[in-house]
Formats: structure tokens, C-alpha cells, sequence
């Protein structure tokens, strides 16, 4: 039997319910429980991590976390031009009482996945303390890790050369990648000697745009919109503070621009589609009624907004043009984002150019977008978690 530890990733449940139709004996674990629910309630046998620690292994932890605390407090920081004395002042003075509420639960997980020892370790990212940690421990173990990232990470005016942010850290040994330019991306990312096997599989999360039918007037209807009236989607986004590039008051000019554009063209119907995981839902509510904007808010329902939508416009390269992509029959444009990619119009946030910008296109058929997809997101085949499966049921074979 071989055990394959897996992240919290919704996309792997498809995957995991694929391999077990194989009867391979895989027993799945499971490093968040809601994974392990979710594994659990279509009928696939896994237990979360957290199930396998005993007293006894939280003791050990507790003391092994205190070790390495004190070699950090008592260690030697940099001393470079190239860190700015705040970050040096921060090493010496503050990063004890920030790993102390952290360190013994990286501890006591590195030391439970070390004593369960799976053949495999699947992540949706690996740079994160969990999984990082975790891709860590499998490299240290020979054990094959495979990362399957949840975004194509994309170019935009916040994130400076490779090295910058944290999402440029490699750690997993084995990799999948959406097509082309997600290859590239992380090839020139690894470090000097580092190993990482890369095949471009595409990425389960585009899987079902591929067949997913489009309905226009239902979602609409569904929507509450008016079934004659153009539909433009506004995908806001939330500060990034991976890097301090991140940190900045574009996402909330770039809003109001847009709200600005919807008083210019009083015709739209605006739909503003926020981030899942976004914590500025109310925000964007408060500056849409300061303005007097009817619109639609919501963090939910991403595949009705897209079906009903003419137009889709983005703060910055996000991923949900690649989806609306996929599905096609959009004119799709970008504030500040995919500068180098003609099948997408990129905008300054301004109200003008924006209101510009939709008049000029409503009504017009919309261009392909076959090249785009090609390069970001691969194969438009919609079997991208069969690859992916594949892969898996490879690397357990001795």
C-alpha cells in the first residue's frame, strides 16, 4: 500500500477520486481535516494528519521547537548593504516572539509526516509554512514531491526580477505546469544546482471550463440582470503583501475608476466579481453605494458572471482572464496587466480610457483567444487531471 500526503486543494479531489477508481491501495493523508472531509464524503477513505499525534509526540515537538528557537535568538544575522537595517533590527530584536507560536506546530508536523513516512507528497503550493515545511522534509527524505500550482503566476508592475516574493521559492522536486510560459516561469527560478522535474500536464482548475456549457440568457435570468443590456465584469482583487511591491492603493483607484467609468456609460449593467478568499467584500459595498452605482457584488458564482458577461475587465494579470479565456465570447481587458498579449486590451485605471474602452467594444464580436490559452494554460483538452493522475500512479511505482 502506498500513502500519499495531499494538501487542502479542491482541484485534488478529482485527481484523488481517479486514482482510487484504479484500486492502486493508495491510502490518503491528509495535512488540513477539511481535506480529509471532503476525501471522506465521496467515499474515499483518508485521515488528517492531526489524527496520528499523540501527547507524547507534542512533548517531543515542544522541546525540539525550543532548541531551534534558541539557536535562532542566539544565532548570527546578516550584516548586508542590501537589507535594509529595519529587516536587520527585526532578525535580532523580534523574530524569536514570531516563531514561537509557529515553531512547535511545524515541528510536530514534520516530525508526524517523518514517523507516517508517505511515498508521495501532492501541494498546491510549496511556500507556505505547512507545505513548505512539508516539501522540505521529502526532499531531505528522497521522497518524491509534486506541486501542482493552484495560479499560472503572471507578470505585472508589482513583482520585480525572480527572487522577489515569496512565491519565487522552489522547494518541491517535481512539478506541473500549465503550459509554455509557466514552464519558463519557474525554470528561471531555480537556483544553482537545484533539481526540479517539470512536465506541462495543464492545471486540473481549467479542466471543467473546457466543456462547460455557456448559456448567456439563463445566467442572466439567474443574475437578475436584463437579458438586452451589456454585462461587464470588474474582477477586483486584494492586497498581496508577499511582496512590499504588493503593498499599494491600486486596488482601490482602480475600483473607483471603474465605478467612475459605469456614471459614463449609464447602459452597462456592472457585475463586480471579488476574490473567494478576499477580506474587502464590504468595502467595495460602501464605495459602490457612496457612489450611488447599482451593481452586483460578489465573491461567489464565478462561472454565471462570466456566462453572462460581454466584456470582462481585471485589476491586473489575474487568473480569471485565462478562465474567461477558456470559455471564450468575451472581449477582455486588464488594468495594468498582459501587456505582451494583444487578445487582451490593457487599461491604465483611469475612468476615461476605461469608459473609452467599453464603448468602443460592446457589440463588437469578440477576438480569439486560442493563442492566449496556448501559452498560459496549454492544451485545451479538459484532461489535465488525467495527466496529472498519471503522473502520480508513475512516481508511486518502485
Amino acid at each position: 500500500m502506498s500513502k500519499v500526503l495531499l494538501s487542502q486543494h479542491g482541484p485534488f479531489l478529482k485527481v484523488a477520486k481517479l486514482l482510487q477508481a484504479q484500486n492502486l491501495g493508495i491510502e490518503w493523508l491528509c495535512l488540513q481535516p477539511p481535506m480529509a472531509k471532503l476525501l471522506q464524503d465521496i467515499d474515499i477513505p483518508a485521515q488528517p494528519l492531526a489524527a496520528f499525534a499523540s501527547p507524547e509526540d507534542q512533548g517531543t515537538a515542544a522541546i525540539m521547537a525550543a532548541r531551534t528557537l534558541v539557536k535562532v535568538v542566539m544565532g548570527e544575522f546578516p550584516n548586508d548593504k542590501h537589507v535594509h537595517p529595519a529587516v536587520i533590527r527585526f532578525l535580532k530584536e523580534n523574530l524569536g516572539g514570531y516563531l514561537y507560536p509557529r515553531m512547535m506546530d511545524l515541528t510536530l508536523l514534520v516530525q508526524t509526516v517523518d514517523r507516517l513516512h508517505p511515498d508521495l507528497v501532492l501541494l498546491h503550493n510549496d511556500v507556505e509554512p505547512l507545505t513548505r515545511s512539508v516539501a522540505a522534509w521529502a526532499r531531505h527524505a528522497k521522497v518524491p514531491c509534486l506541486h501542482v500550482p493552484h495560479a499560472v503566476y503572471l507578470d505585472s508592475p508589482w513583482v520585480t526580477a525572480p527572487g522577489t516574493d515569496v512565491h519565487d521559492i522552489i522547494t518541491a522536486s517535481h512539478l506541473c505546469v500549465a503550459g509554455p510560459f509557466q514552464k519558463e516561469w519557474y525554470s528561471t527560478r531555480l537556483s544553482e544546482g537545484q533539481t526540479l522535474e517539470i512536465r506541462e500536464t495543464g492545471l486540473p482548475q481549467f479542466d471543467p471550463w473546457v466543456h462547460l456549457p455557456t448559456n448567456r440568457a439563463l445566467a442572466r435570468q439567474l443574475l437578475g440582470l436584463d437579458a438586452n443590456r451589456p454585462v461587464v465584469v470588474y474582477a477586483s482583487s486584494w492586497r498581496q503583501d508577499t511582496n512590499l511591491l504588493g503593498c499599494h492603493d491600486g486596488i482601490e483607484e482602480a475600483y473607483t475608476a471603474f465605478l467612475n467609468a459605469c456614471k459614463l456609460s449609464p447602459g452597462i449593467q456592472p457585475v463586480v466579481k471579488l476574490h473567494p478568499r478576499a477580506t474587502n467584500g464590504q468595502a467595495h459595498v460602501d464605495l459602490a453605494q457612496k457612489m450611488n452605482i447599482g451593481c452586483i457584488i460578489t465573491g461567489q458564482h464565478l462561472e454565471m458572471c462570466l456566462h453572462a458577461a460581454d466584456v470582462l475587465i481585471s485589476f491586473g494579470p489575474s487568473n480569471i482572464v485565462l478562465e474567461a479565456a477558456i470559455q471564450g465570447g468575451l472581449h477582455l481587458a486588464s488594468i495594468e496587466g498582459f501587456p505582451n498579449d494583444p487578445e487582451v486590451t490593457t487599461l491604465k485605471p483611469q475612468a476615461q480610457e476605461i469608459t473609452d474602452y467599453m464603448q468602443r467594444i460592446i457589440g463588437n464580436v469578440a477576438p480569439e483567444t486560442h493563442t492566449l490559452v496556448a501559452k498560459y494554460c496549454g492544451v485545451r483538452d479538459g484532461k489535465a487531471t488525467e495527466r496529472v493522475a498519471a503522473w502520480i500512479k508513475e512516481l508511486l511505482q518502485p
